[in-house]
């Protein structure tokens, strides 16, 4: 979650969410780099919105959403993501 990101890895996360107007809506992404320890470490944040939807409409939000990330992952060249 978002207090476990800015408390190990880049403070005023927030922040930085908000002034760069990433709210989580469907659909959008926001890649951060940050350097810790001598390596190199990105976050993706992917919106899916409110997920207030019928079970099966949510489910394909997240489905879609998760192939974003892996376009996102591809496009970046990222040799390990957790």
């Amino acid at each position: 979650d978002l207090e476990h990101i800015e408390k190990n890895y880049y403070a005023r996360l927030k922040d930085i969410l908000k002034k760069h107007k990433f709210e989580g809506k469907q659909d959008q992404v926001f890649v951060l780099t940050e350097s810790k320890n001598e390596k190199l470490l990105q976050f993706i944040f992917i919106g899916v919105g409110a997920l207030n939807n019928s079970w099966d409409r949510n489910l394909e939000i997240l489905r879609r959403s998760i192939g974003n990330a892996v376009a996102h992952l591809k496009r970046l060249t990222i040799q390990q993501a957790v």
